[in-house]
C-alpha cells in the first residue's frame, strides 16, 4: 500500500497510496475542483461523471495523508491493450513535495513485468506544465505527439507514451536537439512532421530546454495511437483510436477493466 512517514514541525506525517472507495467519489471530485480552476489554459477539470465512474471501476488511486485525501491519479484501463493516465491532482499547498511522483510510481508498479512491450501506456499534459513533464519524462514517458488545440483554441497538449524498455538508446547515433520551451511551433513541426521525440528537460543559463532525439520504431508497442479525444470533451475521437489493439496485453493488477467511461486528461502536481 506504500505507507511512508516524514517528520514535520508538529510531529510525524503518515501517508499512503490506495484505491479510492465508492464513498469517496465526492471527496475526489472536490479535490479535482480545488486543483483545476475553470477555463484555465493549461489545466482541465474532469468531465461530469468521469471521476465517479473511474472510482467505481477501480481506476482511481488516492494518496491519504494524516486521514485526509490530498492527491489522486486516474488511470483509465477500460480499453483493451491500453492504459491512459487521465488525470492527476495534488492539493496546491502540498505541491512540490513529491506526492505526484509517488502516485505515478504507484500506478506504474501495477503494470506486470513485460506488459510495457505490449500495452500502450499513454497520457497528455500541457507543454507549459513543466513540473508534470519533468515527472513523466523521468519515469520513462516520451513526448510522441503534439495535439494542437486539444481542449480548444490555444489549449495545446503533448501526447506522451511510456517506452517499452527502461534503458533505451536514441537512433541516429544519439543525435539530439535542445529547444527552448517557448518555441512550441518549432517543437510541433519537429515532433509531428520530422519524427523527433522529446525525451527530457534540461536547464542551461537559467533557460529550460526540451531535449529531442530520434527514437527507434521498436521503442513503443505496435498498437500505439495518440491519446484520444472523447465526445464528452466537446471533440470527436482522434483518427486511429481503437485500432490495432492487443486485448491479451493488458495486465493491470487490482483493476476492473470492464466499465467504459469518458475521460479528459488533466494534471496538477
Amino acid at each position: 500500500m506504500g505507507l511512508s512517514s516524514r517528520r514535520t514541525g508538529s510531529g510525524r506525517t503518515q501517508s499512503f497510496v490506495r484505491l479510492a472507495t465508492s464513498q469517496e467519489s465526492g471527496l475526489v471530485r472536490d479535490l479535482d475542483n480545488r486543483c483545476f480552476p475553470p477555463d484555465h489554459r493549461d489545466l482541465q477539470r474532469a468531465e461530469p461523471g468521469e471521476l465517479e465512474s473511474g472510482v467505481e471501476a477501480g481506476d482511481v488511486r488516492v494518496l491519504e495523508q494524516d486521514g485526509r485525501l490530498v492527491a489522486y491519479l486516474h488511470a483509465d484501463s477500460t480499453v483493451p491493450g491500453r492504459i491512459e493516465i487521465a488525470g492527476m491532482a495534488v492539493l496546491p499547498e502540498l505541491q512540490g513535495q513529491g506526492l505526484g511522483t509517488r502516485l505515478v510510481e504507484s500506478c506504474l508498479s501495477l503494470v506486470e513485468p513485460g506488459a510495457r512491450r505490449t500495452v500502450a501506456i499513454v497520457t497528455i499534459t500541457s507543454p507549459r506544465n513543466l513540473r508534470m513533464l519533468h515527472i513523466l519524462l523521468r519515469h520513462g514517458f516520451l513526448v510522441r505527439w503534439f495535439l494542437k488545440d486539444h481542449f480548444g483554441p490555444g489549449r495545446d497538449r503533448f501526447g506522451l507514451q511510456l517506452a517499452a524498455v527502461e534503458n533505451w538508446e536514441a537512433d541516429d547515433g544519439g543525435e539530439q536537439l535542445l529547444v527552448p520551451v517557448s518555441r512550441l511551433e518549432f517543437l510541433c513541426r519537429k515532433v509531428e512532421r520530422e519524427g523527433w521525440t522529446i525525451v527530457a528537460l534540461a536547464r542551461t543559463s537559467g533557460t529550460v530546454l526540451f531535449v529531442l532525439a530520434r527514437c527507434r520504431n521498436d521503442l513503443f508497442p505496435p498498437s500505439a495511437a495518440p491519446p484520444g479525444r472523447f465526445s464528452g470533451n466537446g471533440r470527436s475521437p482522434s483518427p486511429g483510436l481503437g485500432e490495432g489493439k492487443d486485448p491479451s496485453g493488458l495486465r493491470l493488477r487490482s483493476q476492473d477493466t470492464e466499465r467504459a467511461k469518458p475521460f479528459g486528461q488533466r494534471f496538477s502536481e
